[in-house]
This record gives structure tokens, sequence and C-alpha cells, in this order.
């Protein structure tokens, strides 16, 4: 059994609850009904739709399976990440606010503002933006993780928002950071980020990079594929090809963080490999080198591509303003 992190268990119970699954008819992106086999993993398998190169995972446990263990239970497996999200806000996070309001081209801070952080966990992204000046609210379905970010004083609410008819009003931005691998639809989740935006409003969505050289390199042993709760692997071009379907204009693409195949290979080393301490080394050095002329492409693909940092893509866009509606 593939077991990297916490993250990654898969319960005996969880195994044992065959009603709970479900296979996949139609792809969710291109509507196509020919796929082929991609990986295994364990009792996991990907399959990837013949027409539109989406990869899934089929069968998976159905949405209301899923929906329990993401209130129930998520956090008890993850407690590291909650309390990771807890802790001090890293400062790409904290600059994020000020990236959205230039493509907003809003002046005078987050003033009149309001973001919407889906799968907000602890509140880290809605702590950004509030600090930033909007009006910021974050959703969850864990309740523990409300709590837990609610006794910090933000604005958390425990809500399904694939399936809330709950009003919460309109945005004028909306984040979904490792989010949308897990919805059982990601066309009909950008549909409802569409329908929350103000007109010109922007769209952060981040997910794992099914493309990237270290999941081509490592196929089933990549860290970032956990197909029983990643029910989608996204490249580029499916992810823009979602965004543009839901009727947003890609306004930046990126690909941020992650570490290379030597920290992972050896799983007991954790990283501590000689090349795996020399990468870490270029990778903290990295802005030195950024401010000189010419130089700045070449280092983000040293380092990104050529050391298998960049295993995340973020994507941000804007909601089309030829789609009619208003305010």
């Amino acid at each position: 059994m593939l077991v990297r992190n916490e993250m990654n268990t898969i319960s005996p119970e969880m195994i044992e609850k065959k009603g709970a699954l479900e296979s996949i008819a139609t792809c969710d992106l291109c509507g196509g009904s020919e796929f082929a086999p991609e990986l295994r993993i364990d009792e996991w398998l990907i399959v990837k739709c013949k027409n539109c190169r989406l990869a899934f995972t089929s069968p998976r446990y159905s949405r209301e399976y899923i929906r329990n263990l993401y209130q129930n239970t998520y956090y008890e497996r993850a407690s590291q990440y909650l309390l990771m999200q807890l802790g001090k806000t890293p400062p790409e996070i904290l600059q994020f606010p000020s990236q959205v309001m230039e493509i907003l081209c809003t002046a005078g801070g987050g003033k009149g503002l309001r973001s919407l952080d889906v799968g907000c966990g602890g509140g880290m992204v809605v702590a950004a933006f509030k600090k930033a000046g909007w009006e910021a609210l974050g959703i969850d379905l864990n309740q523990r993780a409300i709590d837990a970010g609610r006794e910090l004083g933000l604005d958390l609410r425990a809500m399904d928002f694939e399936g809330t008819s709950i009003g919460i009003g309109k945005f004028d931005a909306i984040t979904a950071f490792h989010i949308l691998e897990h919805a059982a639809s990601p066309k009909a989740f950008l549909q409802r980020c569409s329908d929350l935006l103000n007109i010109g409003g922007v769209l952060a969505v981040e997910v794992p990079d099914f493309a990237c050289r270290d999941s081509s390199q490592m196929r089933e042993f990549w860290p970032h594929l956990y197909p029983h709760l990643h029910l989608y692997q996204f490249t580029k071009d499916t992810l823009i090809r979602y965004l543009v379907q839901a009727g947003f204009e890609i306004v930046k693409v990126n690909k941020i963080h992650g570490r290379g195949p030597l920290e992972y290979r050896t799983p007991p080393q954790n990283g501590n490999t000689a090349q795996g301490r020399i990468k870490d080394m270029f990778f903290e050095c990295r802005h030195l080198v950024y401010w000189i002329p010419k130089v700045r492409d070449i280092a983000r693909y040293l380092i990104w591509e050529t050391l298998g940092y960049g295993q995340f893509l973020r994507v941000i866009a804007r909601k089309n303003r030829c789609l009619g509606g208003g305010k």
C-alpha cells in the first residue's frame, strides 16, 4: 500500500464501504464516454478520457460518502495540515490580495471588496484578505476547522459549496486552493463560482499539476495523487478548458511550490539526501538572482523545471464581462 503521509491513509473501514463506490460513465469536461487506464494505485484506478485527456478516479467514492468524510474525519487524518493553516501566514499568501486588486484595477486597498475562500480550513487565506482590508468570508464542510478559525476572529462558516442554497451574496474575488480536485463535478463547481462573482471578478484556482515533470517521472509514486480524495488530476490544458467553458478569461498561469523526486523516492530519508539539500539551498537563494537583468526567466526555469519544483498550478481568471449581468 502506497502510504506517504497521513492524508494518503486509507482506513479499512473506508475500503469496506463497497456501496459507497460509483463508476463514472461520462467525462465531466467533454461528455465523452471512452476512457483508458492511466495508473493503478492500491485499490484505485485513474483513467483518462480518450477525447479531452482529463484524468480522474473511477470507480470512486460517491459525493455523499466523501462529503461525510470531510465533515467528520478529514482533519483527524490531516491534523498537521490544519495546524499549518492556523500558523503564521506565508508571505506569498499575504501578498496575494494585492495581486488580485491589481487585476481588479482597484485602488485604496480592499475597502468595500468582498472575498470568498472555498474550502478555507482554518482560514489562512481569509486572514490574508482580512488583513488587506477586504470583507473576507471562508466556508468549509468541517466544523472543527471552522471553530478553530473563528477563535482567531475570522468569519468562517460550515457550508457545502456545491450543494448549498443559502444566500451569501456576491463577491469580487473567490479563491479555491487545492479544492477543485476534490469536487464531484469541477464543471458545476466553477459554474457556482461564476454565479457568485461580480462581473469582472477574479477567481484563483490552485491544483496539483498532473503534467509536471515529477508526475511524469514518478508515475504512481508521485506524492500528490491521493486518488481516493483527489477525484480529478488536472493539467494546464484541461484546467484552462474548464475555466473557459465556465465563462472565465485567463489572466495568469503559474507553476508554484512543490519538491522534486529526490525528496520522495526514499521516504525514510525525508529529503535529507545530499541532492535534496543542494536543491533546497538553490530554492532558498532564488530571490538573490531574480533581480539580475534578463536572468529571472532562466533562474525560474532552473528552479521550477530542472530542480523539480513547481508541481502545482495556480490559474487566475476573470469573470468574462461579455456574459452580461452586473453587480
